[in-house]
């Protein structure tokens, strides 16, 4: 008698579909990529990118989706200027300890 096959969890296999979905069209291309491959990459049958997905254009939207978030995600959390690397950060009177502006004695 063979053991019953565990489930997976709806989220985890959208996001294993989501991941083999970016490595395939980053490899083969938007339009050369197959939906049997994607789902073969991830593991799964092409039903679970079926029930999950309408498409080809749907995973590619949910992955340009996921993509803006992150990007947003990683940009607010991001303060003041970046560092360029080799080179020292100026601050200005205003911005330095102790330092005074005519903003600070009140003038303007």
């Amino acid at each position: 008698m063979n053991a019953p096959v565990p489930r997976v969890r709806r989220d985890e296999v959208r996001r294993r579909l989501l991941d083999a979905a970016a490595e395939v069209f980053a490899r083969r291309g938007y339009d050369t990529a197959r939906l049997e491959e994607i789902a073969h990459a991830a593991g799964l049958t092409t039903g679970a990118v079926y029930s999950n997905f309408a498409g080809e254009h749907a995973l590619l939207a949910e992955l340009i989706d996921r993509h803006a978030r992150t990007q947003l995600a990683v940009g607010s959390v991001e303060v003041g200027p970046r560092a360029v690397p080799g080179r020292r950060r100026r601050t200005s009177p205003r911005s330095s300890p102790g330092g005074s502006s005519s903003r600070a004695r009140g003038a303007g």
